[in-house]
């Protein structure tokens, strides 16, 4: 057997029947792909091509940003600044949408398509609360993947403590 160049190939024969070929394309591959078996009765042989077509799918736009479920704290005056990272499959990033995020946050989109976004704010003691912010992000064939997380501000005149769940957000 000449094995496929983009995928693999399993072949099961029983009793000498042929019973399947079952070709599995690697991941994000699509296109044309072959394999080649030979067949002998003992004396001659032959070799057969078997061509696979695999047509693509669409991947689901994919965040690596552990901020889903996060509670971030941060008290008044200090600088506030986090990146938020994805990425797409099928490279065919189109938008966003963020709800809940706080008036004091600058969000910086200028690196959407290469998978960034960039939220950074300096709040003041007016700002206090907590604000539970979700971030959509949808390809072109309107696939969209969603994280969410909290952003709790303080009055840096209150003590506060931090459990092993949340995330103290100190930035220079």
């Amino acid at each position: 057997i000449e094995n496929a160049t983009n995928g693999s190939v399993e072949i099961l024969f029983d009793d000498e029947i042929l019973e399947f070929i079952k070709y599995i394309p690697d991941q994000n591959f699509n296109g044309f792909d072959s394999a080649v078996i030979q067949v002998s009765d003992g004396i001659d042989f032959d070799r057969f091509t078997f061509i696979f077509k695999v047509i693509s799918v669409d991947d689901v736009p994919t965040f690596h940003s552990n901020h889903n479920g996060q509670l971030l704290r941060i008290e008044d005056g200090e600088k506030f600044s986090e990146k938020i990272t994805f990425s797409d499959g099928d490279g065919d990033l189109a938008n966003f949408q963020i709800s809940g995020i706080p008036s004091w946050v600058v969000v910086d989109s200028s690196k959407f398509t290469d998978g960034e976004l960039s939220l950074s704010g300096v709040p003041e003691v007016v700002d206090e609360g907590l604000h539970d912010v979700s971030i959509t992000i949808t390809d072109q064939k309107n696939l969209s993947s969603t994280i969410s997380f909290e952003i709790d501000l303080k009055n840096s005149l209150y003590s506060s403590s931090v459990t092993s769940s949340e995330r103290l957000v100190h930035t220079g």
